[in-house]
């Protein structure tokens, strides 16, 4: 009796279900076309940030045009920034200009990734009406698990599209 108990029992676990239904859905997929400017951008260069403490918990630094503003819980441990030098984007298409620009689609957040593998985040990037960019570098102990090392350069890129 336990020998077809057992049977059944595995007869019923690998039997496959013959009156399986189907359903056919049907997917829409569509697409747009829109001019984007070609443009060369230089280096945003944030310098050497100048720093009281390196155990870093909290600390954005936001930038617009040449105004570095600190904020979060380590505001106090920031002290300045030297030889910060902003992005500036020119267009291949000289009829283009910054403030020509409709709509500027980057990243949400870009990785700046550091020697001893902690990163920094760049993020809230803008770009003014003279193609300048402007964001929020922030750096926390989530970014730098590892800790920040004085002298250690973080290095990172993004795509960016200007449509006018």
């Amino acid at each position: 009796m336990r020998k077809y108990f057992l049977l059944s029992a595995i007869a019923l676990l690998t039997a496959t279900n013959v009156n399986a239904e189907s359903k056919t859905y049907t997917v829409e997929a569509q697409a747009k076309v829109a001019l984007s400017a070609k443009a060369e951008c230089t280096t945003w260069d944030w310098g050497t940030i100048y720093l009281t403490d390196l155990n870093i918990t909290d600390l954005s630094l936001s930038v617009a045009g040449h105004q570095i503003t600190a904020t979060g819980a380590d505001a106090d441990k920031f002290t300045n920034i030297g030889g910060y030098s902003p992005a500036k984007c020119e267009w291949t298409d000289n009829e283009v200009t910054g403030a020509q620009v409709s709509n500027l689609i980057v990243p949400d957040e870009v990785q700046l990734v550091g020697n001893a593998s902690s990163i920094m985040l760049l993020t809230d990037i803008e770009m003014d009406r003279y193609g300048v960019l402007s964001g929020t570098l922030k750096l926390d102990d989530v970014y730098g698990a590892v800790g920040y090392i004085e002298g250690s350069d973080y290095k990172g890129s993004f795509v960016m599209t200007a449509v006018y």
